[in-house]
């Protein structure tokens, strides 16, 4: 019998879930595939916006004055391809791109997308869904959201703000304010400035790594999930840390407050005092050492 490549991603699976089993998605096994490339002028100080279901996006920054997008939208059948639509919108200042689900059809469906963009550009929204999202070397990136994929940023100048579900956020170089929240997954941030930071997350671990002493606050907060926070020696803050069913750990010399939960609760300064950090989870450790 003659394997399809659809068939034996679905035999590969079926072998692996004793051992956990694996996630098959819809561009995996799609029957028709069309790609698609346009290319667009874009100022260096303008904008780009990418909307999209159902597929990863990736964006990358270069030097040059344009916007090169690369994408392979998927669909069940025919008509469900010809149905799905890739809208843009662009003039000299912003580029827009967006997959259009037909309303009143249903089925497999999606787009992937692959971006390059001026790294002096703000990549001003992203969102998809069943799919990851990675950028890279880019100004901003003040809106990045997905559903059931993991988040990925590196080297992104300006302020994040970074929602998931069901999958982890991973953040190297920070060089501005982050705030991140996801569902079941972890959540690591290294910021190479200081920067206010705000991490949420639910039964999936989170992990700070700070470059530079902190001067503004800093909050997360997780459950059923431990908290790591890595910090420079000379670092001085007020901290406020919480947890049930488990322990704080500090290398830190902590000024603090007892009230009689020494192992689960720490309240006070380190150092001469300064910002804010609040670290709270339940079930889960917390941990506070020097350096990264």
């Amino acid at each position: 019998m003659k394997t399809t490549p659809q068939i034996s991603v679905l035999l590969l699976c079926a072998a692996l879930l004793p051992l956990g089993g694996c996630v098959i998605s819809d561009f995996d096994v799609a029957r028709e595939r069309a790609e698609f490339h346009y290319s667009f002028d874009l100022s260096p100080k303008g904008r780009v916006s990418l909307d999209s279901f159902n597929g990863a996006i990736e964006v990358e920054g270069w030097d040059q004055n344009r916007v090169e997008i690369s994408g392979t939208k998927y669909a069940a059948t025919k008509e469900l391809l010809e149905r799905l639509r890739i809208e843009t919108h662009n003039d000299a200042d912003r580029v827009e791109v967006r997959a259009i689900r037909p309303s009143e059809l249903r089925g497999n469906m999606g787009a992937r997308l692959t971006v390059k963009m001026p790294k002096t550009a703000e990549l001003d929204r992203v969102v998809t869904s069943n799919g990851s999202v990675t950028v890279t070397d880019v100004a901003a990136a003040p809106r990045v959201k997905t559903s059931n994929g993991g988040i990925d940023m590196n080297s992104v100048h300006g302020p994040l703000v970074l929602r998931s579900s069901n999958g982890h956020i991973n953040v190297e170089h920070a060089e501005a304010a982050v705030e991140a929240e996801t569902s079941n997954s972890s959540i690591k941030i290294h910021s190479a400035a200081s920067a206010p930071i705000r991490a949420s997350s639910s039964n999936g671990s989170i992990t700070l790594d700070l470059g530079q002493a902190p001067k503004h606050d800093i909050r997360a907060h997780t459950s059923n999930s431990s908290i790591t926070l890595h910090m420079p020696e000379s670092s001085a803050a007020r901290i406020k840390a919480d947890t049930s069913n488990n322990s704080i750990q500090s290398d830190f010399d902590v000024a603090a407050t007892s009230d009689g939960r020494k192992k689960s609760h720490l309240s006070g300064t380190i150092g001469t005092g300064g910002p804010t950090i609040e670290l709270s989870t339940s079930n889960g450790g917390i941990r506070l050492t020097k350096g990264i």
